[in-house]
């Protein structure tokens, strides 16, 4: 029996959407108002990973984000949506 890949109805999956962003730039805001903006390493069910510039590397609870922009659109597919 395969399994099948579930998503979300209006978009990507969280985990699709992280996956997709991975090594590239993104901008966080937490909810205390800071904001980051890093090159995404990874995500799990409960943290993302960033690396700032000068190579340090930071886990981030993703309780604490209030939202991530990113330059690039997303898809499911991993390549560049169209405007």
């Amino acid at each position: 029996m395969s399994k099948k890949k579930e998503t979300w109805f209006f978009g990507p999956g969280e985990a699709e959407f992280y996956t997709a962003l991975q090594g590239q730039r993104v901008g966080v805001m937490l909810e205390n108002g800071q904001i980051f903006e890093e090159t995404l390493i990874g995500a799990d069910a409960y943290h993302i990973v960033l690396r700032r510039r000068d190579g340090v590397t930071m886990l981030i609870s993703k309780h604490a984000i209030l939202y991530v922009l990113t330059k690039e659109k997303i898809s499911v597919t991993g390549k560049e949506d169209e405007a």
